[in-house]
């Protein structure tokens, strides 16, 4: 490999010969990269790729872990051990997803953020339940029938929110039945856009990812929807 000293020397001989005589010199070929360089590079690109791809999957697998363990106990078992227990859980797992993804953040063309209602920064799990809320009264007042009788259940999704509060991307993770999943999707496809995000959130992240469960139940309100995530742990 020539040293920066050799190569200006021949930048300067260069500049002083005659093109006639740098006729031959341009017929010269070039020394290829060495082959086991080349399979070295090609080599740590793949790998590279493979982790990457292992973080994104990693990433999806925790956030579909989050939405399932969202939903609300029965009241009867709000304070129970086991709920404790799921309580914790979700919690370890939100912070594991958080530190990830601002690893993947930093060298990633999009940015993304999970939200939800136990999200530590506050900007963000506050629009998380600003849209969940509006999610929740405009699904209350649409609620599944298909002009006999009413539908109840439960349908879990993620789904990924742009900038400009567009859908990116909607993914059924359960439901009680394909009825109910169908409406659920078609809820928010008619809520669309939601609230843009805040300049504050805006500069941290490009997208947004809701897991939410929407619950078609009889309550204190007869036949509401309710997106009610575990409450918030402090």
């Amino acid at each position: 490999m020539n040293t920066p000293l050799q190569i200006l020397t021949l930048a300067i001989v260069i500049a002083c010969t005659p093109l006639a005589s740098m006729a031959a010199w341009t017929a010269a070929p070039i020394d290829p990269i060495p082959t086991a360089a080349t399979e070295s590079l090609k080599a740590q690109l793949e790998e590279l790729a493979q982790l990457e791809a292992e973080q994104q999957q990693l990433l999806r697998t925790l956030r579909e872990r989050i939405a399932l363990l969202s939903p609300s106990p029965p009241p009867s078992e709000a304070n129970s051990s086991e709920t404790r227990k799921r309580r914790d859980i979700r919690a370890e797992v939100v912070n594991k997803l958080l530190e990830i993804e601002r690893r993947v953040n930093e060298r990633a063309e999009v940015r993304t953020l999970s939200a939800s209602n136990i999200t530590p920064w506050t900007p963000l799990r506050d629009y998380f339940l600003r849209q969940t809320r509006r999610i929740e009264a405009y699904g209350t007042e649409h609620f599944p029938n298909d002009g006999k009788r009413k539908f109840y259940g439960q349908v879990i999704l993620l789904f990924t929110l742009q900038a400009d509060g567009r859908i990116a991307q909607i993914q059924v993770l359960d439901a009680s039945t394909e009825f109910l999943s169908q409406h659920a999707v078609r809820i928010l496809r008619e809520l669309e856009p939601f609230e843009p995000f805040p300049p504050d959130i805006r500069r941290e992240t490009d997208q947004i990812v809701f897991g939410v469960p929407f619950t078609y139940s009889k309550d204190e309100r007869p036949e509401a929807l309710s997106v009610q995530p575990l409450p918030k742990t402090e």
